[in-house]
């Protein structure tokens, strides 16, 4: 007991005696790891100065690096894996030539441990002060830091020695480590100095949309590259992100516009022009019509252009109107929208009116009947640039028709018997008719003719199949009494018409038509001398409707568990495209139908997971967007019976018995020994054989029946592989269905509109 007192006191007395820690000041720190924690005892170290945070006996910890915008947590509390025996104090400097002011004093942050968490301002070491409270005789612990990594921000376009383009649109993008809803703020620097905020509430996403507009400063020159951008979160202006070394230039946009030719222009002929500009090819331009040597505006021809559309030549037309005075000078003048003072001009041109042919003449008229008449004219001399590209003829001043320029002829047909015209004609280029020629006064000879063309065609009752065309008799018989009216119908889209025979009223219902279409209806009137022209066409839509009902449902294939169904489309589809079938079906026990939707134009569909030996009924229908048509008659079939295997357990436990029995009997005919002997081993025999037998029965049936199952099983999985396999792949089965509670069908075999498969 002695020697153990001696050897405390021995080394309480080295405790005593042992000078201060190697990390006593702050010159002498040790480098303390972070993340991580680092055990301390503060026994035998010294009073420091009284620096910034006042301690006794501390000791002194660097932690070198540390970034900006990264934030530590000293402490000696649990959340950072700290503890101490001692009431503590914490100290945080930026060096040790900075003591008289601490980033960060704490006492108490836990019980009586300290705790500082600080953010860096700027990259640095930082050295920690730990020590203890008042005149604290020290003690030990374990200080714990803890880091958080600083957010990350880059810009990555512009890029280094990008040229931008004033007026143009250009994504300034980054990439950041900072939650998705912070807002940055964006700047435009030039040459270190700040130009202009761009923004202070872009989204962090990843990309910025920049109008680059006519507002933002430039450079005279592209190979300056004098500006730069600053991103950083709106609400910290220290978490910022520059783009060192990539500088980019800021230049206006250039544009050269030259006309297609340098001839005359022509009021309502097109004009080509051309352009040559540097600038982003999404710039646009805007194209106006001056003066020569005048700022005004006379006309904007073009208020929006693609600036890449001058490379193969733009067309604007100087329109036919009054307020632009002929015979005069003028310019193009093409601008960038985003960016105005940027222009371009072309001409000096000499505008004059819009080419005018010359009127035909000589006009005379042969071959003269009671309704037709051939007209001649002389053409009149044309421009080569501006040919006769039509003729307009005028019967008595009322309407006319466009005929082509060749040749200078042309029947008129329709007139009336004993009847004077004044016909003229006027020639037409691409822009302009010429003035009226001379009218030519003929009449038609006496006699008759067929009849003028019906007019106010009327479209009424129109259904889906059919629809009532009502009609005004012609002003003029042609000489003998209107005998009756030739109707045509035909599809818009084409195809076969309708024409209905010769009706003697003003109206017809026109029948039978289809779903859903337009129809050009034309009435023709006829005499005994024959059919007028046609009305002018009027055209009418019948109503869409439902499809018909799908025909020729049948069996493809048919197996246990599995039906491949096929039928044909409907002849009509109702105006509207089929989209969809419906197959209703039941077996004969349910009452109730399933029906499935195969979501497919496809007219054929596999219905699977089916009962074996079962009868089914089932119909299709098809479906437009007007909806459902009636059902196709039911088809009736019955799926196969299932496939069973013969059990070879079964086969042997047969054999067994088979030689059981005789060897039993073979045993009991050829025994040599006495009565009472083999009565005895007979009667034990037969007791045996009453307890075994029966279980003998009862695990044959049991394996048997677990070898019909899984043939069973296996049998199903390989029909409906098989079946898959077909590459038939409207395939639902149809315990997936929904059932409907369709009204019950009274199904017999002499039941109309049932077909058995």
């Amino acid at each position: 007991m002695t020697r153990f007192y001696w050897l405390i006191a021995f080394l309480s007395i080295t405790a005593v005696n042992a000078g201060p820690p190697l990390n006593d000041e702050c010159a002498t720190a040790i480098t303390l790891p972070y993340p991580g924690t680092t055990a301390f005892t503060t026994f035998n170290a010294t009073n420091s100065v009284a620096y910034g945070c006042t301690m006794s006996r501390d000791i002194w910890y660097v932690l070198p690096g540390v970034p900006a915008l990264s934030t530590v947590t000293i402490s000696m509390c649990a959340a950072q894996g700290g503890t101490a025996n001692f009431d503590t104090k914490l100290g945080l400097y930026r060096s040790c030539s900075t003591l008289s002011s601490s980033l960060g004093c704490n006492d108490d942050s836990c019980g009586q441990r300290s705790s500082i968490t600080y953010t860096q301002t700027v990259t640095s070491d930082l050295y920690v002060q730990l020590g203890g409270y008042s005149n604290s005789a020290g003690g030990n612990g374990i200080l714990g830091v803890s880091y958080q990594v600083p957010p990350s921000l880059t810009v990555l376009t512009p890029n280094q020695y990008d040229i931008l383009y004033r007026g143009s649109q250009y994504y300034i993008t980054w990439t950041s480590s900072l939650d998705s809803t912070a807002l940055l703020t964006i700047q435009l620097y030039k040459s270190n100095v700040l130009q202009t905020t761009i923004t202070n509430a872009a989204p962090n996403v990843g990309s910025y949309l920049w109008n680059l507009n006519s507002s933002y400063p430039f450079d005279y020159y592209s190979s300056y590259y004098s500006f730069s951008l600053r991103l950083f979160v709106t609400s910290n202006s220290s978490q910022a992100a520059v783009a060192p070394f990539k500088s980019f230039s800021i230049i206006r946009p250039t544009l050269s516009l030259s006309l297609g030719y340098s001839s005359g222009v022509y009021k309502s002929v097109p004009v080509t022009l051309t352009w040559s500009y540097t600038g982003s090819d999404s710039s646009t331009i805007s194209i106006g019509l001056f003066l020569t040597y005048s700022s005004a505006l006379i006309l904007m021809l073009a208020p929006s252009v693609n600036v890449k559309d001058g490379a193969t030549g733009f067309q604007v037309t100087i329109p036919d109107s009054s307020n632009i005075t002929t015979y005069s000078y003028y310019q193009f003048k093409a601008c960038f929208i985003n960016d105005p003072g940027q222009c371009a001009t072309a001409g000096n041109i000499y505008l004059q009116p819009a080419p005018i042919p010359g009127t035909p003449y000589a006009l005379r008229v042969s071959q003269v009947t009671s309704s037709t008449a051939l007209l001649f004219w002389t053409a009149p001399s044309s421009s080569t640039s501006f040919p006769i590209t039509e003729y307009f003829l005028s019967l008595n001043g009322a309407g006319g028709d466009f005929i082509p320029a060749n040749p200078t002829s042309f029947l008129l047909m329709g007139l009336l018997s004993s009847t004077t015209y004044n016909v003229t004609v006027q020639a037409g280029n691409s822009y302009r008719l010429s003035p009226q020629s001379s009218g030519l006064i003929f009449t038609t000879l006496e006699g008759m003719s067929p009849p003028g063309s019906p007019t106010g065609l009327s479209c009424d009752n129109i259904g889906t199949r059919s629809l009532v065309l009502s009609w005004t008799a012609p002003n003029q018989n042609g000489g003998a009494a209107v005998s009756g009216y030739q109707v045509t119908a035909t599809p818009v889209s084409g195809g076969p018409g309708l024409s209905p025979p010769t009706v003697g009223t003003l109206l017809l219902l026109v029948s039978p038509l289809m779903p859903g279409t337009a129809y050009s209806l034309q009435v023709a009137a006829q005499n005994s001398v024959g059919l007028s022209l046609g009305s002018a066409p009027l055209v009418c839509t019948t109503v869409a409707s439902i499809p018909d009902p799908p025909t020729g449902l049948r069996i493809l294939t048919l197996s246990a568990i599995d039906v491949m169904l096929i039928w044909d489309a409907p002849v009509i589809d109702g105006g509207f495209e089929v989209s969809n079938y419906r197959l209703r079906f039941r077996a004969d026990s349910d009452s109730n139908f399933d029906f499935v939707l195969t979501q497919s134009v496809s007219t054929n569909y596999q219905l699977y997971g089916l009962e074996p030996s079962t009868q089914y009924f089932v119909t299709v229908s098809a479906q437009n967007s007007v909806g459902f048509s009636v059902e196709s008659p039911f088809v009736i079939f019955t799926t196969a019976r299932p496939f069973v295997p013969v059990s070879s357990s079964s086969s042997s436990s047969s054999s067994s018995s088979s030689s059981s029995s005789t060897g039993s009997s073979s045993i009991t005919s050829t025994s040599s020994t006495g009565q009472s002997a083999q009565t005895d081993n007979q009667d034990h025999a037969s007791s045996i054989s009453a307890g075994q037998v029966v279980g003998a029965m009862f695990g044959a049936a049991l394996v048997s029946g677990i070898l019909i199952a899984a043939a069973f099983i296996i049998y199903i999985k390989w029909d409906t592989l098989r079946m898959k396999a077909m590459g038939l792949v409207n395939q639902t089965p149809a315990y997936a269905k929904v059932g409907i509670n369709a009204p019950q069908l009274e199904l017999s075999e002499d039941e109309p509109g049932i077909v058995n498969a």
